[in-house]
């Protein structure tokens, strides 16, 4: 008899995926060096040419699945459908020291590429040890040599990783060139008293009584990005004094200021932006909301989530923000309140691309997972959360961390 219910069971999902199969596209190659049919049969006719800004989601900074077709949607909407800015959930500083080489045609060499990528400071995204994104800056190093008049750009929309990052920025491009006197004077002070917030109010009153002169001296494009930089510097500060009150406000305030960011760096032109499941999709009370707000049905957001099981990089917050202990390796199953969760138990199926039309259709509600990056899973979602949802069964961690990284913490 046990058999006999076990056969029932094995046909009805066989049943119930062959059916359900009908209504959704697979999942194609994610290599960038293989082609973007899959992509462009899937996502072509459903991302209409008036949607200005795109939201790439991924469940969790540390999988490879969810970063690998967020670069392969970048490939595919870069070249078919005309997106020339990426805007990522990493410091703007960061992303300029990237995007430099990137636009500079008369750097050709990609092992440049490499070298700045494996300098530069990424904590959410730390490229040394993720191949998927050093494979996406090269493609689009050689897409920008190869497209001189069209290139792509990229900035980003977080706040700086740290107190030095803006510090070295604004002491060494701005205020030691211009005014080195004042410069030694306020070292000599900080000697005494060197609080980041002290160096952060000080280069501010510094930048308020030199404003003209910064304006004359300056481009129009390169004195807004200076107040744009200055601006996030302070709204850092402000962040990290209310992280330690109240975590859940720190975070509404955080998003609300990458939503700020996102639409003075995507100004009129067609962006991406590349962030975290929870920043962008369409729900209460995090970036998206805004962006929903201010661009309705410009914006479209593709989230990613898993039905079966994720291994995924995340951070000992315990431990320095460096060395060989600093990331490792977690094993998480799905919420079973999500719809991805739904999908397997209910209909059988593990993964694929689902869009909004057609969930609703199967009264599927909107519940994506989240995977923070000390590796806290929740549960996020909304009314109409997102306009697709690509799911894989499995996430493996980026192939490039395996044999550099430990396991099972």
């Amino acid at each position: 008899m046990k058999i006999g219910i076990e056969i029932v069971i094995f046909i009805f999902l066989l049943i119930a995926d062959t059916s359900f199969a009908q209504g959704f596209p697979r999942i194609g190659p994610l290599s960038l060096d293989s082609n973007s049919i899959w992509v462009e049969n899937t996502f072509g006719a459903h991302i209409p040419e008036n949607i200005q800004l795109i939201g790439l989601g991924e469940v969790s900074h540390g999988g490879f699945e969810p970063m690998a077709f967020k670069a392969k949607m970048v490939q595919f909407l870069v070249e078919k459908k005309g997106y020339r800015k990426i805007l990522f959930e990493i410091s703007n500083l960061t992303c300029a020291q990237i995007n430099n080489i990137l636009v500079n045609s008369a750097i050709n060499n990609l092992n440049v590429v490499d070298s700045i990528l494996e300098l530069s400071e990424m904590p959410v995204y730390p490229v040394s040890r993720s191949q998927t994104m050093l494979n996406l800056f090269r493609w689009l190093k050689k897409y920008n040599l190869s497209h001189p008049k069209n290139i792509v750009t990229i900035a980003g929309i977080d706040f700086p990783n740290n107190a030095n990052e803006f510090y070295n920025y604004f002491m060494y491009n701005y205020l030691v060139p211009i005014d080195n006197v004042h410069a030694q004077k306020l070292i000599a002070k900080w000697e005494i008293n060197a609080s980041d917030s002290l160096q952060t109010e000080d280069m501010f009153l510094w930048f308020i009584a030199n404003k003209q002169k910064l304006s004359v001296a300056l481009t129009k494009k390169e004195f807004s990005l200076l107040s744009l930089n200055i601006e996030n510097e302070l709204n850092n500060c402000r962040y990290r004094s209310l992280f330690f009150k109240n975590n859940l406000a720190a975070s509404i305030f955080r998003d609300s200021v990458m939503a700020v960011n996102v639409k003075y760096l995507a100004g009129n032109d067609k962006a991406i932006v590349w962030a975290h499941n929870a920043h962008i999709y369409k729900g209460e009370p995090f970036m998206g909301m805004y962006l929903t707000k201010w661009y309705q049905s410009k914006y479209y957001v593709i989230l990613t989530d898993y039905s079966m099981e994720a291994n995924v990089y995340v951070r000992n917050i315990e431990k320095a923000s460096s060395g060989p202990d600093y990331l490792y390796l977690k094993k998480l199953s799905p919420e079973n309140s999500t719809t991805s969760f739904q999908l397997l138990h209910n209909f059988g199926v593990s993964k694929g691309v689902f869009f909004q039309n057609y969930l609703n259709s199967k009264n599927l509600s909107d519940r994506i997972d989240a995977i923070s990056t000390p590796g806290i899973q929740s549960v996020i979602g909304s009314t109409k959360a997102f306009d697709a949802l690509v799911i894989f069964d499995q996430i493996k961690p980026d192939l490039k961390h395996v044999n550099s990284m430990q396991e099972g913490k």
